[in-house]
């Protein structure tokens, strides 16, 4: 009986100890997971903390590139008025600029042109040349007789051929003066102006016999043509 209650009380005692070692165990694994917890909370009070931060953060990057997108936006908006109002600037100093440039070459051209004009006048004016043709006396300029460089006037007075000088001074052409006038006008304007020959057939035949003379093919055609018409006109008109 003794034996029994000996056995049953190492028996209750290595439960009593099992208990206790088991009691040990959990509450040691109670601090761990304790100490765990709380380094999670501090790991998780951090953790939003830097989210906090981070956010913060982002609001205020986000804030300064709404500031920057709007500073871009106000910097274009000015750079393209600023744009505008130097492009208008430039094209109103090129148009003055070409205004002024046209004007300057249309005084140039005058000038140029007044120039040509009297540098042709000294020349008539330092060449006066006098004629005596068939009596009429005539008084022109070495330009004038040599505009034409096919005609006999020019071959005249191209200075290859020694001419002789009346006593007055003229060079005499026996030749009809009448219309001889119409030969200088014809020289001195270079082509035929309207109004400068008389609108008569026989004064036409006449010219046209002076021109041929003096191999003024210009003339000579022009009033070919005319008589041409004339003919056919009259032909036309008794038909």
């Amino acid at each position: 009986m003794d034996n029994l209650h000996f056995n049953f009380s190492a028996f209750v005692q290595k439960a009593k100890d099992y208990v206790d070692e088991r009691d040990y165990h959990i509450r040691q694994r109670e601090r761990d997971i304790n100490i765990r917890e709380t380094y999670i909370d501090d790991l998780i009070l951090k953790l939003e903390e830097k989210a906090s931060k981070l956010d913060a953060q982002i609001e205020s990057c986000q804030r300064q590139m709404t500031e920057s997108e709007s500073r871009q936006r106000d910097m274009e908006a000015d750079y393209s008025k600023k744009k505008e109002e130097l492009d208008r600037t430039y094209d109103n100093k090129h148009q003055d600029l070409k205004r002024e440039r046209d004007a300057f070459e249309m005084e140039r051209d005058h000038f140029h042109a007044e120039l040509k004009r009297m540098s042709e006048m000294y020349k008539i004016q330092d060449g006066r040349i006098k004629l005596d043709i068939g009596g009429h006396q005539f008084t022109t300029s070495l330009t004038t007789l040599t505009r034409d460089p096919e005609s006999m006037l020019a071959a005249m007075f191209s200075g290859r051929h020694q001419l002789k000088v009346e006593q007055d001074g003229s060079y005499f052409i026996d030749r009809d003066g009448v219309h001889f006038r119409y030969i200088l006008n014809y020289l001195r304007d270079g082509g035929i102006k309207d109004g400068t020959i008389p609108h008569n057939e026989n004064v036409w035949r006449e010219l046209l016999t002076e021109a041929e003379y003096y191999q003024i093919n210009g003339l000579t055609e022009y009033l070919a043509s005319l008589l041409y018409k004339r003919e056919r006109d009259d032909s036309d008109t008794f038909v």
